[in-house]
């Protein structure tokens, strides 16, 4: 199983970020790989929302700045 989550602010994506189950079964502790090599585990019946929560909190990056004019 795979998530992919993408975050979009006045229609402009500005992150993607993606992980894939590793180990685990519905019903298990599961382990996921992210897209830059970290690793989440998850309670596969917490749902894929909390999985995205925790996909989101291990971003390694910091969010692009908005650029301003003047």
């Amino acid at each position: 199983m795979a998530l992919i989550v993408r975050l979009y602010i006045n229609e402009r994506c500005i992150l993607i970020r993606s992980c894939v189950r590793k180990k685990g079964k519905p019903g298990q502790m599961c382990e996921y790989e992210t897209d830059d090599g970290r690793r989440i585990r998850h309670h596969y019946d917490d749902g894929a929302s909390e999985l995205a929560r925790k996909l989101l909190r291990t971003t390694a990056s910091p969010l692009p700045v908005a650029q301003t004019s003047g």
